[in-house]
């Protein structure tokens, strides 16, 4: 700093004094400007760098130019924009080639671009999630034949780890007849088995489907998924198949798609009759005086814990009975059949009744005179949302 003084007595000595004032405020902005590029020198010095303003680029911007002074910390920058530019991050062992590792913005394709392993990618928004975390959209789906559902198009769900949404585009028929796509994960259709829905994806080219399997996510497992498949999601629905293998016939009036209501459409015997084939009986006249076991396993799956019951009850003697049931291990009744007195019979009554988790209800009689008959309507899934 002495010497820009030195220099200036040294132009007034010498007679140079027109520009004095000139020059001393020039002198003086020399000296601002290089206080103020010590400041910045200090502050790269210390890691610290501020860029006020837009900056433009003639060149690509070398991501070694930028770095931080701790090794492999990375570079931390809020907010880049890029025109028919680009940045290119800092390479890793491992990466092959200087293409790597690079991002830039084509204003005329509106697109940004990605560089990775000599592939030329696009990084594309697709909005705002259409669903919610675990959101379900579109219509129920359709009992087919002993075999097989329709899925509608349209029919929608966010996958199982909240990354995107499964859609349908058009309808399908999901069958136990094939395996793979649109089929069974693994194995072959058999007998009195409980069978859970899927939707799935490939997400490389978007392409979507179904699947059958008789693995249960909501409780543990995974299902297998066809090739190039990675996404998937458990809809709120199982089916049973009957002893010959058949597919319960059922339809979904109400609760879908998070508490789907599922209902059975079997023919029922009257109370004290022998129950017709395919009946979903799961208790014909019983008598028990104190509280028994009903297992519902066949008719309710194991993501429900909601039973629709047809219940009813006959007496021999002319006095009134009545029936109980409740949740196994409930201290308290939830279900009431009662038989008026003079009556030999009573027709059946619907309730929904709480199972425990393994689908098992209790019931008594309150005497050893009268009977009970309990028959499963439907269900209503608990245990996937």
């Amino acid at each position: 700093m002495s010497q820009i003084f030195r220099l200036k007595d040294a132009e007034i000595a010498n007679g140079n004094l027109i520009n004095a004032d000139d020059i001393d405020a020039e002198l003086n902005q020399l000296v601002a400007e290089s206080n103020g590029q010590d400041t910045r020198l200090g502050s790269l010095e210390s890691g610290n760098m501020t860029i006020a303003g837009t900056k433009s680029f003639s060149a690509t911007l070398k991501a070694d130019t930028i770095e931080e002074r701790s090794a492999d910390a990375g570079v931390s920058i809020e907010t880049i924009t890029l025109k028919d530019g680009s940045v290119r991050l800092a390479q890793k062992p491992g990466f092959v080639g200087s293409t790597n590792g690079e991002i830039g913005y084509d204003s005329t394709a509106h697109v940004f671009r990605v560089q990775v392993n000599n592939l030329a990618k696009y990084l594309i928004h697709e909005g705002n999630p259409v669903l919610h975390k675990n959101g379900v959209s579109g219509k129920v789906p359709v009992y087919n034949n002993s075999s097989s559902l329709q899925l509608k198009a349209g029919l929608c769900a966010r996958n199982s780890t909240n990354a995107t949404d499964i859609e349908i585009a058009a309808d399908i028929t999901l069958t136990l007849n094939s395996n793979g796509l649109n089929g069974l994960d693994t194995g072959t259709k058999a007998a009195s088995t409980w069978y859970f829905v899927y939707l799935i994806k490939n997400s490389a080219d978007g392409t979507t489907g179904a699947l059958f399997s008789t693995t249960n996510e909501a409780s543990s497992g995974s299902i297998t998924l066809p090739t190039g498949y990675d996404l998937k999601r458990q809809l709120a629905l199982a089916v049973r198949t009957d002893d010959s293998s058949d597919i319960m016939p059922f339809y979904i009036p109400g609760g879908w798609p998070t508490r789907t209501q599922v209902r059975y459409r079997f023919a029922i015997a009257p109370v004290n009759q022998t129950p017709v084939a395919g009946q979903p009986n799961v208790l014909d006249g019983g008598t028990a005086a104190s509280y028994n076991d009903v297992s519902l396993a066949n008719y309710v799956p194991p993501i429900a814990t909601l039973a629709i019951l047809r219940g009813g009850i006959y007496q021999i003697s002319s006095a009134g009975r009545i029936g109980y049931i409740r949740k196994k291990g409930a201290s308290v009744e939830e279900f009431v059949v009662a038989n008026p007195t003079g009556r030999t019979v009573t027709e059946y009554e619907a309730e929904i009744v709480e199972t425990d988790a393994n689908q098992i209800i209790q019931y008594k009689m309150s005497d050893a005179l009268s009977g009970m008959d309990l028959n499963v309507a439907g269900y209503i899934v608990t245990e996937v949302i």
